[in-house]
């Protein structure tokens, strides 16, 4: 006990003397070196065990702050700032903190900038130490950054920056203050929300100084302009300090800044960071999607801004890797189609109801505007060709089928087949989008041929049809749309199911009998062959305006023929024994003269046949491939068949 009473008595008493040397100094000058000498040490003292020792600095630091208001008054900001890296006492550290902010800026530009490399030194270490302590010191370093001229870009003096500042040794201070430079380019102060795109609520926080209201106001002492900090910053890490890997995703946020100044840097950068990293990197990788779709929770990220969330697809379409992530490309796809430029989601139907046809396609609003949005979908559509062409087949199975949903239910959100009125006002930038949209869906439908096409009621391809016959969005849609139609042709082939040899030959006969400028009606085709025949009757039977029977369906007008695709569909994926396919031909070659000529030649392909087993189930396309000869007419064929 005594010796307890002692060491707190001897402590006291140095405390006291300090506080008695500060308290006679009576000028400026003689202040400025009574605290150069015995600030440090007098707040070592904070990490007593006696707490009346540390009341007693606490104390005499109230009366130190009143006689240090003066600016002229010089802290020893080089010593405090030594003793926080070296002292792990939180309160010692919190102190040094705040004498440090104090002093930092009370000395000429050059002693500043001699601290820099003390202050970034171990700052990784700090953060794990005291999050809102190396908030401070990054605050630090950003308004030492606006005194700092960089030389010149490949010079000796840039190349030795990252010796200069310590990085060699400390390898992951570097890292650590690239990542902290992308989260600051990211950040824009707003007093009304803490969560932004691509900031989680408390990288917000670390950036604002944990609700110091006057860190971004250039108006207040000690505040900082978000604009030209940013740009510092951005100069910063384009120096020799930082190497190409770690400037890398730093960089990539910037050049999708809205400020040229930044973006323009980050260009620059990029050209030489995207060599330098690997994008079948899984760690890479993960923050390419993290960034792009942000964290859930309350307190995590929004999904990146659109102009970023561009660049970020563009770098997932050169990853193989990166199709084997499905969830995540499932949740792209979904959330950049149905999402608005507020980041609010538009549902439209997440479910089919019994009809697949009927779909609640009257939400306009689910139509993203803005160039950048037409960007983003544009992107998107390259992103799924992509996924189609590089996917494992397990991979693909998983995501075709929900990203087909998706992209069906944007392009009956802009009115199918019939476009809405406000689609019309912006009919280039929609009609390429509904076009990208139709060809997206053809080449996932061939990848994903068993999901998605040969259902019982063949709903894709039926739909498909049904929008090369109505869609009147333009010339560049119908096309996209034969082309959808062509690639998922050769996904067929083989041998089909009888079930659905019955559904193709139905629907392509319907399609046969389909006339420019009539009505019809979007129909099913039931596995059932009375249920079948009464719908195709009632389909063939429609020759005027007035619909006829009780279908449930959708009433469109016929705007395009297809004929051409039906005969192309009867020929190479239906059997040269089926009657109905070898009808489709002789319908065709019975068109007027203003038939397209590649249909009649389409139709008169399975008329020169040499040899022919009934029985083989290769299809008439194949077999008049075989052929060398002409000898057999197709319409006495087809007569034979069907007298047997």
């Amino acid at each position: 006990m005594a010796s307890t009473e002692s060491t707190e008595a001897k402590e006291l008493s140095l405390v006291g003397k300090v506080e008695l040397r500060i308290a006679l100094t009576d000028s400026d000058t003689k202040l400025e070196t009574i605290l150069n000498t015995y600030l440090p040490p007098l707040l070592l003292k904070l990490a007593s065990d006696h707490i009346n020792v540390r009341n007693k600095v606490i104390s005499i630091c109230q009366h130190i702050n009143t006689r240090v208001k003066a600016p002229n008054i010089k802290l020893p900001v080089t010593g405090l700032l030594k003793q926080y890296k070296e002292n792990g006492n939180a309160l010692v550290r919190h102190f040094d903190i705040l004498y440090i902010q104090q002093g930092l800026f009370r000395l000429s530009i050059p002693e500043r900038l001699q601290l820099l490399p003390m202050l970034v030194q171990g700052i990784h270490k700090n953060f794990r130490e005291s999050v809102r302590h190396t908030s401070s010191l990054f605050n630090m370093l950003l308004k030492l950054l606006h005194s700092v001229t960089f030389p010149p870009r490949g010079t000796g003096e840039d190349a030795a920056l990252r010796d200069t500042l310590g990085f060699v040794e400390e390898i992951e201070d570097a890292p650590f203050i690239a990542s902290w430079i992308g989260k600051l380019i990211l950040f824009s102060p707003n007093p009304s929300t803490k969560r932004l795109p691509g900031l989680t609520v408390e990288e917000c926080n670390f950036l604002q100084l944990y609700d110091k209201k006057d860190t971004w106001l250039p108006s207040i002492a000690g505040g900082m302009s978000i604009v030209e900090t940013k740009v510092v910053a951005v100069k910063f890490l384009a120096s020799g300090a930082f190497s190409d890997t770690e400037r890398f995703l730093p960089a990539l946020i910037a050049s999708s800044d809205t400020n040229s100044r930044v973006s323009d840097l980050g260009e620059d950068m990029m050209k030489r960071a995207v060599s330098a990293v690997s994008l079948e990197d899984g760690a890479v990788l993960e923050q390419l999607f993290q960034l792009y779709l942000g964290t859930r929770g309350t307190d995590g990220s929004l999904p990146a801004r659109v102009s970023l969330q561009v660049k970020l697809l563009a770098l997932l379409c050169k990853s193989n890797r990166a199709t084997s992530y499905t969830a995540k490309n499932i949740q792209i796809v979904k959330e950049g189609l149905t999402t608005g430029t507020s980041g609010q989601s538009v549902e439209l139907s997440d479910a089919r109801s019994a009809n697949p046809r009927q779909r609640d396609i009257s939400s306009s609003t689910a139509a993203v505007q803005g160039l950048e949005a037409s960007k983003l979908r544009t992107q998107i559509f390259a992103y799924t060709n992509w996924l189609a062409r590089m996917s494992d087949p397990a991979h693909i199975n998983v995501v075709a089928p929900s990203t087909v949903t998706q992209l069906r239910d944007y392009i009956e959100s802009q009115g199918w087949p019939t476009p809405l009125e406000n689609m019309s006002q912006q009919h280039n930038q929609e009609s390429n989008l509904r076009s990208l949209g139709y060809e997206s869906i053809g080449v996932l439908a061939r990848a994903s041929a068993e999901a998605l096409i040969f259902d019982e009621d063949l709903d894709l391809l039926r739909w498909l049809f049904d929008s090369l016959a109505a869609d009147s969005m333009g010339t560049e849609v119908t096309l996209s749309i034969e082309l959808a139609l062509s690639s998922i042709l050769g996904a067929f082939g083989g041998y089909l199911k009888p079930e659905l040899e019955y559904s193709l030959e139905n629907l392509l006969l319907h399609n046969m009998q389909r006339e420019l400028g009539k009505r019809f009606r979007s129909y099913f085709t039931p596995i059932s062959p009375a249920r079948s025949y009464r719908v195709a009757c009632w389909a063939f039977d429609t020759s005027n305006d007035t619909l006829l029977g009780n279908v449930e369906g959708s009433d469109f007008r016929v705007v395009h023929s297809t004929r051409f695709a039906a005969v192309r569909y009867a020929n190479r994926c239906l059997p040269f024994r089926n009657v109905k396919a070898r009808w489709i031909n002789v319908l065709a070659m019975g068109s007027d003269a203003s038939g397209r000529r590649e249909m009649l030649d389409e139709a008169r392909k399975v008329s020169n046949v040499q040899s022919l087993d009934p029985n083989t189930p290769k299809s008439s396309y194949h077999v008049a491939q075989q052929a060398s000869d002409a000898s057999i007419d197709v319409s006495i064929v087809c007569t034979s068949n069907m007298r047997d």
